[in-house]
């Protein structure tokens, strides 16, 4: 997958946690989108059982509500 990550980040503005890892690697740090949450975010298949800020888990689903994560489903359906 080709992606650039200026594009990705443009207009974005947060710190993150994890310093973007998620577009230093390759997009291999990222969690599965299932689909779309409105505006607000994607749901997700939790790639790891760590602690994300952005990552809501409940018993049958999860939401992430990353802006960057959101993006690169978006811009590149992934």
């Amino acid at each position: 997958m080709s992606y650039d990550p200026e594009t990705v980040l443009q207009g974005i503005r947060f710190t993150c946690s994890k310093n973007f890892q998620c577009l230093n690697n390759g997009l291999t740090h990222i969690c599965q989108v299932n689909g779309q949450v409105g505006e607000m975010g994607v749901f997700v298949e939790p790639q790891r059982s760590g602690h994300c800020q952005y990552l809501f888990r409940f018993p049958a689903s999860a939401i992430c509500i990353c802006p960057v994560r959101k993006r690169l489903y978006l811009l590149y359906g992934v």
